[in-house]
């Protein structure tokens, strides 16, 4: 599973960006200087939250150690079944903690309000027993699309609220079907 969502999700970030209008800041492999909270040119690698090394010259296989450690594992995605890591991941990867809030607000939907998650984005045991639930109740390909079809209406928000994101919008919707678009195929 990580190795498959982390060519896709690589395969969309690219290498080395500085756009005047992602807030963001400087990033590489589409790992950014801002993730920590700090604006410095630099990555934290081993996660002592210090910078370790200038965004231009992080290599391939430290954003393959970032991307795992504080993403898929930091967000429990390797604990959720397919497709439904996957699309947590890539949505984590682009908006932190608004990927879980997404996915706690469709399970809220999905079990009809029980147990009623807080959309807090904090992914902890109770989220974990209501996604399991969800997907047992809906199946994970019906979880991980409303997860993208979620995503999708968290950028036309995002959009609504900052037109410095106009030239962002089409790029982050095109992914979010792409992602389902990849999952959807790769169901039996």
């Amino acid at each position: 599973m990580f190795n498959q969502i982390l060519e896709f999700t690589l395969g969309i970030e690219g290498g080395y960006s500085n756009h005047k209008h992602d807030t963001g800041g400087k990033t590489m492999f589409g790992i950014s200087d801002a993730r920590d909270g700090r604006v410095d040119g630099m990555i934290d690698i081993d996660g002592d939250g210090k910078g370790d090394v200038a965004v231009r010259d992080l290599t391939l296989e430290d954003a393959k150690t970032i991307y795992e450690r504080d993403y898929w594992q930091k967000y429990h995605c390797d604990a959720l079944p397919d497709p439904v890591g996957d699309a947590l991941f890539d949505f984590v990867v682009n908006s932190g903690g608004h990927g879980v809030k997404s996915l706690q607000l469709i399970t809220n939907m999905i079990n009809d309000g029980t147990p009623e998650l807080v959309l807090d984005g904090q992914y902890g045991p109770k989220t974990h027993a209501a996604i399991e639930q969800a997907v047992a109740s809906a199946g994970p390909i019906v979880v991980a699309g409303c997860l993208c079809f979620a995503r999708a209406g968290y950028y036309v928000g995002l959009r609504a609220m900052n037109d410095d994101y106009e030239s962002f919008i089409k790029g982050w919707g095109r992914r979010a079907v792409k992602l389902f678009a990849l999952m959807d195929t790769e169901q039996p």
